[in-house]
């Protein structure tokens, strides 16, 4: 890969002085080692790859905000952020593993925590919460419709002590109080992130995908639970998208395709998949923006990485980020 695709461009806080502190070799140490990682990288030609944001505790899902801003679940500090380009704001917080986020058009933001007796959590833009839910089986994925219906991925994977006594499913939750299970399965399948194509069917990934089956993604008839394989041989699927406007084609990650290396990969309308970038570390969640900036949340180093096109420079990144503080 041509060097001059893996340009990184990282804002550092200014250090005066000849005498570092502990913290400030420490930061600088820390940088360093995220950047020999970014040579690991191969974006396609055409694209680059930089740091966006740097000391997560545990980046997980993502989200962009009706401004176009970028919500990350802060999984291990149980919060969820909102980055501006002059900080991270909390938007709410005390939560337990927080995993899955998502916006609709009014503002609200909706939240599950990846526990054994997860929560459905509701926060309207003036910050009231509001748990929709509880006693849920480790949720991963939310998606809430433009109805009012809450769709939320459950897995009893990580706690079933039983190799092959695993069940998942996806829940909704519609706005007139019912309560609805689709797509219940046992032992091949485990549901992680979701998303609302532009055909009103939900397609959820499988993480379980290269070891007890190769369907990587499933499409769900949200009316009658109807479930059917969509696409076959990515492993370990994490999280997905669509395009700003709903539209294929899809963008998915995948966590770990061997050796503790993540990938992220194109997926058209027919279900056929394509490789995009490779290299990265472990790998959670995907978000596009409408100028074609995409953002992954990489939980091996707490960093949000961001691939663009050549033609967006620097000075038309509305969304800068920040170094986490170094």
């Amino acid at each position: 890969m041509p060097a001059r695709l893996l340009v990184l461009f990282v804002f550092l806080v200014p250090l005066t002085g000849a005498v570092y502190s502990n913290e400030a070799v420490s930061a600088k140490l820390a940088l360093s080692r995220m950047e020999e990682s970014l040579s690991s990288l191969q974006p396609p030609e055409g694209y680059r790859v930089r740091i966006y944001w740097t000391g997560l505790d545990g980046p997980d899902g993502l989200a962009l905000s009706n401004e176009g801003r970028l919500v990350v679940c802060e999984e291990l500090a149980g919060r969820v952020l909102l980055l501006e380009p002059d900080g991270a704001r909390v938007l709410v917080e005390d939560l337990d593993h927080p995993e899955g986020v998502c916006i609709d058009g009014k503002g609200n933001l909706y939240v599950v925590e990846d526990v054994g007796d997860g929560r459905l959590l509701r926060v309207s833009e003036s910050g009231e919460v509001s748990v929709l839910a509880d006693r849920l089986s480790a949720p991963e994925g939310v998606a809430v419709s433009s109805d009012g219906t809450v769709y939320v991925s459950q897995s009893t994977v990580q706690l079933s002590a039983l190799p092959l006594g695993y069940r998942t499913w996806v829940t909704a939750f519609r706005p007139e109080g019912l309560v609805d299970t689709l797509a219940y399965g046992r032992y091949v399948r485990s549901y992680s992130g979701l998303a609302i194509g532009p055909d009103g069917l939900l397609y959820v990934c499988n993480e379980a995908s290269g070891v007890s089956t190769w369907d990587a993604v499933v499409s769900i008839d949200p009316r009658t639970g109807q479930t059917d394989g969509f696409c076959r041989g990515p492993v370990s699927c994490e999280g997905l998208c669509f395009q700003p406007g709903g539209d294929f084609p899809m963008l998915l990650v995948e966590e770990d395709v061997g050796g503790g290396s993540g990938r992220l990969s194109i997926v058209s309308g027919d279900g056929r998949f394509q490789p995009f970038a490779s290299g990265f570390g472990t790998l959670e969640d995907v978000v596009v923006d409408g100028e074609g900036r995409i953002f992954v949340t990489q939980d091996s180093d707490g960093t949000v990485l961001v691939i663009y096109p050549d033609k967006v420079e620097r000075g038309e990144f509305s969304g800068s980020g920040q170094s986490g503080g170094l």
